[in-house]
């Protein structure tokens, strides 16, 4: 009987199988890994070690948001505040603020041996994707366009779905966004006067030349 295939041939298609069932299971898992809650469910609100309320600090205060993220207009990372920037406030050696409150122990032990607080990330984008703060907030995109009304939070959470199409859509019209750049961190700036807030983003991006990526290289480097 004539040989149809050649043994080399069914070593190929067993390789063949073997692979594609290996990228299936790896596909599988790449969207399930990236399709949890803390990347992509907007609410997604993990508790904290240290219990720190944006709504109190921010809203209420008037801290800056540079006051703790302190590199976001020169980083392309926003930062975490050191135990030293707490204890700006809450030394209880300089009799401040809730010094010896029993919430704040971690921040104060942090402080004493140089362990960093081991705070739950809320914000994450996947690792093939790349973003950039300072170039975004140094066009006039507040920290509301992504990270929601952060001011009239007390914990927390993930407020908008970062997705790829959810970024391209601000990419397409970011004159919707825009904002004068010392207003950033003015988490409830309104536009002054009878001048349409469309406007003020269009005059803000012919200004500062804003030219948002719409290709790939733009976000995956």
């Amino acid at each position: 009987m004539p040989v149809i295939f050649r043994r080399s041939r069914d070593v190929q298609v067993r390789q063949a199988a073997v692979g594609a069932v290996l990228g299936l299971g790896l596909f599988v898992f790449a969207w399930y890994y990236y399709a949890l809650p803390s990347y992509t469910r907007v609410g997604y609100m993990p508790e904290q070690p240290v219990p720190f309320s944006h709504q109190l600090h921010v809203g209420r205060l008037g801290m800056d948001c540079t006051y703790c993220h302190q590199h976001v207009f020169q980083s392309p990372h926003a930062t975490v505040p050191s135990a030293q920037v707490c204890m700006n406030c809450h030394n209880p050696r300089k009799a401040n603020v809730k010094g010896n409150s029993p919430l704040l122990t971690l921040i104060r032990e942090s402080y004493e041996t140089g362990k960093p607080v081991a705070w739950k990330r809320v914000h994450k984008l996947p690792e093939y994707a790349y973003f950039n703060h300072a170039v975004h907030v140094n066009k006039g995109v507040s920290c509301v366009s992504c990270h929601g009304p952060v001011n009239e939070m007390p914990m927390v959470r993930h407020d908008q779905p970062l997705s790829m199409g959810w970024c391209l859509q601000c990419h397409h019209e970011p004159e919707k966004h825009l904002r004068p750049v010392e207003q950033v961190t003015n988490l409830s700036w309104k536009p002054d006067g009878n001048k349409p807030r469309l406007d003020i983003g269009y005059d803000i991006k012919q200004q500062l030349q804003v030219q948002a990526p719409m290709h790939c290289q733009g976000c995956h480097r």
